[in-house]
């Protein structure tokens, strides 16, 4: 939170975070040890700003590589290739009762692209 910055800026605040994920299943054969479905690493970066009646957020995900579901049979199981985002928002307090705001996912319009345990799969 940057509280000592001069006005109109002493409401903006930063949020920086990175997940690291390491798992494998002891139910899987141990030669081929899976991921735990849904895990994988991630990163974000959000800017925002609140000062009084006004609320604005940017917001940069990322997220790596996943197992999106386990194999059924002899062939491979479901990954989500690594995909970035850009999410904004924002919101104004007309008065105590009354809030307009707006959200946009996804501003970028980035691919959500599945594939077998190789890419080109």
């Amino acid at each position: 939170m940057f509280t000592s910055l001069p006005a109109p800026f002493d409401g903006l605040e930063i949020i920086v975070n990175k997940t690291f994920v390491d798992s494998e299943s002891t139910s899987d054969d141990k030669d081929n040890p899976l991921p735990l479905i849904g895990l994988g690493d991630s990163s974000n970066l959000i800017v925002f700003y609140e000062k009084d009646e006004i609320q604005l957020r940017v917001a940069y995900n990322k997220r790596n590589r996943f197992m999106q579901s386990k194999p059924r049979s002899w062939r491979d199981g479901h990954y989500v290739n690594d995909y970035p985002q850009i999410d904004i928002s924002g919101s104004y307090d007309i008065n105590e009762n009354v809030t307009v705001f707006f959200e946009g996912i996804n501003v970028t319009n980035e691919l959500y692209i599945t594939t077998a345990k190789y890419s080109n799969q």
